[in-house]
């Protein structure tokens, strides 16, 4: 077959205008061969710093084998007569923008430590407040003051500044360590400057999410300002790194900084109220989640540390324990694992120990949160032992009640098959107004009964048979020996008591002459004084008592014309504060109570058992009585064989 062979296009045609065409490509090939022009500003001889230090790292880079220096050894080349020169040209050339100087110290010291392997972003191997610790205390002082030359704007800025820079050149193989030490100082010195743009650095740790290293250092660098301050250390870790526990890669070093903060500060007072119970339950979702990402080691540790934590949001209000309640109850039994189930349960029990008005919250969602108030009651019947000491059982048998007449009321209207957990709320609410219910033995009650009963018997016996002498008591206590005893018992007491009161009769007298003799002057010598003392200070203060007698009044009338509420108040407050120490008196006196009962009878179960029971010790008694009777029988024979004897 033939073939078609398809021409190339047609050339077009030359006009006057290739020409100019022509021109115009030429000038742009030698534009582009010449360097771009870049404006002058005050910032572009900090361009040369960078530009010297990439290219030396460029040529490092070229070489096969690098060469690196320990901290100590760049530190000891880091001299202070080098940035105090440079420092002082800046303030020269630039006296009103400090931040150009502190941006230069940062690129110089970038620079001479650059040859310092930085593998490790977050220093895990070296002390917390590595690199700033290895500065000798000349540069140290150097970088100090020239950071309080500079107003918390420029700190803030310039913060900022090493933050977005350290994160560029990290990605770039950059030294960063000149960032990282003013970030350090800064942090150490104002710890609420890196507080001020948490959800920009938030967003910043967002944009980098996939990059581990900066994220790392974002977190590093923000997580400074926990070394001095427990409060801003908590905030930054609440806010900046709670996101990223769900980050395989990150959530190791926010657990880690968590545990350190806690180790740094042991006194967590300093941070009450940091979490609000809006930010507390996303970290007990992670804390007890059985879906969580986290490696079996972190989420052990991050449980070990999570009563801390609960300390830190819980705070020392107990007012702010109401604020926790309704999501407590509203989150238990809902598919939740067992361990945060038991926690939710442990956290409203808290609650309701701690915090009195929680028992009308849980009246007021009763009904809509039926089921979890079915097994918060079963909870509570369950460890009842343990936990009637701790919750208020009168404002308990109130809430109880009102359950009681809420299930009722519902059965009345024929709702109850509507409501989940109905039946196991009746359940619970009858076993537990019994158990409220059922108060302990009464030991007082029945040995006043005893000693009531035994006075009536006696009365009676001695009534009848018209007097002591002739009562069978009398011929009980004659028969058993007692009687004799008794009579032996009451003369040695009144002998001996004859005696004392002799002695003193003859003694008295004589000592309290004595006394008299040897104190009286002295004594009379300081009433004296003292009554010189008292006129001296009446007559001194005659004038000032004058005049506070007239500016008194007039101090509490202009009291009153400039606060009026004041007296009210205070009375108010007054009422309440002794409201509160009665209420509280009455508590403490109540578990006074119940804690005697309770050991009471812990020692009847454990200590009188055995050889000890009540039982035994009567049989022993009784015995010890019989014993005593016979010794006492044959004593009185053998004084009246004796008597006899000597009579005849």
């Amino acid at each position: 077959m033939p073939t078609i062979d398809v021409s190339p296009p047609l050339k077009e045609s030359q006009t006057i205008y290739d020409a100019f065409i022509e021109k115009e490509r030429g000038s742009q090939k030698t534009t582009s061969t010449k360097e771009p022009w870049k404006p002058a500003n005050e910032y572009s001889h900090l361009s040369g710093v960078k530009k010297a230090q990439q290219n030396k790292r460029k040529g490092q880079q070229e070489k096969k084998k690098e060469v690196t220096v320990t901290m100590e050894g760049a530190m000891m080349q880091l001299e202070r007569s080098e940035l105090e020169t440079i420092l002082t040209k800046d303030q020269a050339t630039f006296p009103d923008t400090p931040s150009v100087w502190l941006k230069d110290l940062a690129s110089l010291i970038n620079l001479k430590l650059e040859s310092v392997q930085e593998s490790d972003p977050i220093f895990s191997e070296h002390p917390a407040d590595y690199p700033a610790c290895k500065l000798s205390k000349s540069l140290r002082s150097l970088l100090m003051s020239t950071l309080n030359q500079c107003t918390t704007e420029t700190l803030d800025l310039f913060f900022e500044h090493c933050v977005h820079s350290m994160v560029t050149d990290i990605g770039k193989g950059l030294s960063t360590f000149g960032y990282r030490i003013f970030i350090q100082l800064i942090s150490q010195s104002t710890p609420t400057i890196p507080m001020e743009r948490l959800s920009k650095h938030l967003d910043l740790l967002k944009t980098n999410q996939n990059h581990a290293l900066r994220c790392l250092s974002i977190m590093w660098a923000i997580g400074q300002c926990g070394l001095t301050d427990l409060k801003c250390g908590v905030k930054v870790w609440l806010h900046l790194m709670v996101p990223m526990l769900r980050v395989r890669a990150l959530s190791g070093y926010a657990i880690d900084y968590l545990e350190k903060l806690f180790i740094k500060h042991e006194d967590l007072r300093p941070a009450y109220s940091v979490i609000g119970f809006r930010d507390f339950f996303p970290i007990l979702d992670v804390v007890f989640s059985s879906r969580s990402n986290l490696p079996v080691s972190q989420q052990r540790k991050l449980i070990e540390l999570y009563p801390k934590v609960k300390m830190v949001a819980f705070g020392d209000k107990a007012d702010c324990l109401r604020n926790f309640f309704p999501s407590f109850l509203a989150r238990v039994g809902t598919g939740s694992s067992a361990a945060l189930q038991t926690e939710l349960l442990s956290c409203l029990v808290t609650c309701l120990s701690k915090d009195i008005h929680c028992f009308s919250i849980w009246r007021q969602m009763y009904i809509k949160h039926m089921k979890q108030s079915s097994i918060l009651l079963e909870y509570l019947l369950f460890h009842w032992v343990t936990l009637s000491n701790t919750l208020d059982k009168k404002v308990l048998r109130e809430t109880t009640r009102a359950f009681s007449i809420t299930n009722e009321e519902l059965a009345a209207q024929g709702k109850k098959e509507d409501m989940e957990g109905y039946e196991k709320c009746v359940a619970a609410c009858t076993s537990l107004l019994q158990k409220l219910s059922n108060s302990g033995f009464p030991w007082l009650l029945v040995f006043l009964g005893l000693v009531t009963v035994v006075a009536g018997i006696f009365t009676l016996d001695v009534y009848t048979s018209q007097g002591f002498k002739g009562s069978k008591t009398y011929r009980f206590l004659e028969d058993s020996g007692l009687l004799d005893f008794f009579i032996q018992v009451w003369l040695r007491i009144e002998l001996y008591s004859r005696i004392v009161y002799n002695w003193l009769a003859e003694n008295i007298p004589y000592y309290y002459a004595k006394v008299c003799e040897f104190c009286g002057p002295y004594l009379l010598l300081v009433w004296s004084k003292l009554k010189a003392f008292w006129t001296l200070l009446v007559e001194a203060t005659q004038a000032q008592r004058d005049w506070l007698a007239i500016k008194i009044p007039e101090c509490l009338n202009w009291i009153d014309a400039k606060v009026p509420w004041l007296w009210s108040s205070i009375k108010h407050y007054s009422s309440l504060i002794w409201s509160g120490i009665w209420y509280y008196s009455i508590w403490l006196w109540e578990h006074l109570v119940y804690s005697l009962h309770m050991a009471g009878i812990w020692l009847q179960e454990n200590v009188f058992t055995g050889n000890l029971s009540l039982e035994n010790m009567s049989k022993t008694l009784s015995s010890w009585l019989a014993v005593m009777q016979e010794y006492t029988s044959a004593l009185v024979k053998w004084c009246i064989g004796v008597w006899s004897g000597k009579n005849n």
